[in-house]
């Protein structure tokens, strides 16, 4: 278990490759946002969902290579057949959404005419050809360790998507510009990984081999897909259901929300196979103590954060963006809503190891129909029960933190059989609390007494873990 150590420096300077990348994202998001106005950056966001929802279409690839080969010995012929055969299906894939792309490309005009991203959708089908590979062979460079070359090829990707940001405002371009040059950088991309792993590619790939990694990989991807809906659904059905100047608004929201806990999903992503591998074979014992350290270094990032986004809220998006400044409120939600997915990431990887993905997976769909179907009833009973007090998406932002914390108590209720003297019910008390107050002091316009209350509770009752990160950055400098 060389990689799950936290303290491992490669993981570290992954994360701050990240972090980096981060700053390229925030910037390239608020250039658009500004440039677009909300209406464009509306159009923008739905159809950059779109093509990184688009990877569903390689039926589960990308999950089954990370669960079949995390702890398999890369020298056995089953690894290297493992991987030849799922990088001959999402060629297939590919040459599948390329028909799609071309057919798409000629009827432009009659699916604008249904809605307008229709007219961007043979650029999702082209990114699509080119994405689904390149995921397929980054999972297998995490798996083989190599997470700083993925971070040097994320840090490529984060200065072109800008350069191709700045290129369209400061020539005046429309999004057809921008979605064209942002191929290229995806195509680029795809080389790149290819050329990493052509020794491995070749013609002769088992038939049986790609069905077991589909069966293996399918209720993993129901499950990936269905958390993702679980943040992404909202503004499919702001997208579908209102105008474009609140798809921008609540798009913004999010935006910003992914943005900000951007790096901690590089750190979870770095450690997926490593904990998946340490949980098939850990005792309870351990696998509690895992959950509680990890949980708790999560905890104390998420107040910092929260602190963090306080300041960025009141001070920059206020004065530089005034046109949403009115969607902080959705942030809150959005952003309490991703990390309560953070938090439940101990126990899914723990459940996954135990093979229970069919449950987990069904947690997820419950979570997401919850989510869809309240929220159109919020669209088309809104005057009926003058819900005045929140906007429609305002509401929309409160329902997505309830189906994910539905989900977050349906995976901690899962999880309880493989752990021993269990404390999932005192934080998610502990964690509802914290909300709670902050909200309440923000929605009293009181912002300075939310933060000073964060600042209690990190340095009362996070000493230990805080002082904890603390040593492990210490030792990694």
């Amino acid at each position: 278990m060389n990689n799950f150590n936290i303290s491992n420096k490669n993981t570290f300077y992954f994360s701050l490759i990240h972090y980096f990348v981060l700053a390229l994202h925030i910037c390239r998001g608020l250039f658009l946002a500004k440039y677009l106005g909300a209406t464009g950056f509306g159009l923008y966001g739905l159809v950059l969902l779109a093509q990184q929802q688009i990877s569903a279409s390689a039926l589960g690839m990308r999950e089954a290579i990370t669960l079949k080969l995390s702890g398999e010995d890369e020298q056995s012929k089953d690894y290297i057949s493992t991987i030849n055969s799922a990088l001959i299906f999402t060629i297939f894939v590919g040459f599948l959404l390329l028909i799609s792309g071309f057919i798409s490309f000629f009827e432009k005009e009659r699916l604008s005419n249904v809605h307008p991203i229709g007219e961007y959708l043979y650029f999702i089908c082209f990114h699509g050809v080119f994405s689904i590979s390149s995921e397929v062979i980054r999972n297998i460079l995490r798996i083989k360790g190599k997470i700083l070359y993925v971070g040097v090829i994320d840090l490529f990707y984060g200065l072109s998507i800008i350069c191709w940001a700045l290129i369209v405002i400061l020539f005046e371009k429309d999004l057809f510009t921008f979605f064209t040059l942002s191929l290229v950088t995806n195509i680029c991309i795809f080389f790149i990984y290819f050329y990493e792993i052509f020794n491995l590619l070749n013609l002769k790939f088992q038939q049986r081999k790609i069905f077991n990694l589909i069966s293996l990989g399918f209720p993993l991807l129901i499950l990936n897909v269905s958390t993702i809906l679980m943040i992404s659904i909202g503004q499919w059905i702001v997208g579908f259901q209102d105008n474009l100047y609140n798809l921008g608004l609540f798009g913004f929201a999010v935006s910003i929300a992914s943005i900000v806990n951007h790096g901690l999903g590089s750190i979870t992503w770095a450690y997926f196979s490593s904990m998946i591998a340490e949980y098939k074979v850990a005792s309870k014992n351990r696998v509690s103590e895992l959950s509680t350290t990890i949980r708790g270094y999560l905890f104390v990032c998420f107040i910092v954060l929260l602190i963090f986004t306080s300041f960025l809220f009141s001070y920059f998006i206020e004065v530089f963006f005034k046109e949403y400044q009115s969607t902080y409120f959705i942030f809150l939600m959005i952003f309490c809503s991703q990390f309560t997915q953070l938090f439940s990431y101990p126990d899914n990887a723990l459940l996954l190891a135990r093979k229970k993905i069919n449950q987990v997976s069904m947690i997820s769909i419950f979570s997401c129909l919850f989510i869809s179907t309240l929220s159109i009833f919020t669209y088309n009973n809104y005057d009926f029960f003058s819900l005045t007090f929140f906007q429609k998406i305002e509401l929309i932002s409160i329902i997505i933190f309830l189906g994910n914390l539905l989900y977050m108590i349906g995976v901690f209720r899962l999880s309880r059989a493989y752990k021993e003297g269990s404390q999932d019910l005192n934080f998610l008390i502990y964690l509802c609390f914290h909300i709670v107050v902050f909200l309440f002091f923000q929605k009293m316009n009181m912002p300075l007494t939310s933060v000073l209350i964060l600042i209690f509770f990190l340095v009362i009752f996070h000493r230990k873990s805080s002082a904890s990160l603390f040593r492990i950055l210490k030792d990694v400098f």
